[in-house]
């Protein structure tokens, strides 16, 4: 999730295909802002498994998503 600094309105949200595992980064690269957010499974891969079993849990139980921030002017 993505929230207002100054209102705490949500601005943007979705479901990643395993739980947050680490801590996200945001970086720029050519002017554009990312955030990248690691997931996997790690220790907790069986109790995620037995409290969350919709979630899917890929072979290797790791991803790395990455995020574009839209610029200011909306893009």
């Amino acid at each position: 999730m993505s929230f207002d600094a100054d209102t705490g309105a949500v601005l943007w949200q979705t479901r990643l295909g395993a739980p947050t595992h680490g801590y996200p980064i945001t970086y720029t690269a050519d002017g554009e802002q990312f955030v990248a957010v690691p997931t996997g499974m790690g220790v907790f891969r069986a109790m995620t498994a037995i409290i969350s079993p919709e979630i899917h849990q890929p072979a290797g139980g790791q991803a790395l998503y990455v995020f574009k921030l839209p610029s200011s002017d909306g893009r």
